[in-house]
């Protein structure tokens, strides 16, 4: 039994569709981590210089040139979507984008309306 009184409606709905007893004592688990601060950390150390913030807004010099990294760092975002706010997903995917990133993104299955949308921006 989870170790924590479960009344998220996120998590209830999960318990509810969910097929065994592993799963639902993995979510009970897991809401009960979060519930109490122990899921994800408090803080994340960067070990990656920060030489400044790039911004595609900014002139950049001919001195800048030379901190362009030879390799540029590349990120790989996992999204996990569902509901109707595509135009949300897509504000947010614009100010995540960038060429040399790594995107996936997980629709649910029953968000059809979204699974289509974001079929048609990633085919952009």
């Amino acid at each position: 039994p989870p170790k924590c009184d479960i009344s998220g409606k996120e998590a209830i709905s999960a318990l509810s569709r969910s097929k065994s007893k592993h799963c639902r004592q993995e979510i009970g688990e897991t809401y009960c981590r979060h519930k109490l601060g122990l899921l994800m950390p408090k803080k994340v150390t960067r070990f990656c210089p920060l030489e400044g913030k790039a911004n595609k807004n900014v002139q950049w010099d001919e001195d800048s040139v030379e901190y362009m990294l030879a390799n540029p760092v590349r990120i790989a975002f996992v999204l996990v979507v569902h509901g109707r706010a595509s135009r949300q997903l897509q504000r947010m995917f614009k100010a995540i984008y960038h060429k040399d990133h790594f995107y996936y993104i997980h629709v649910d299955k029953r968000s059809n309306y979204l699974h289509r949308q974001v079929l048609q921006f990633a085919g952009q």
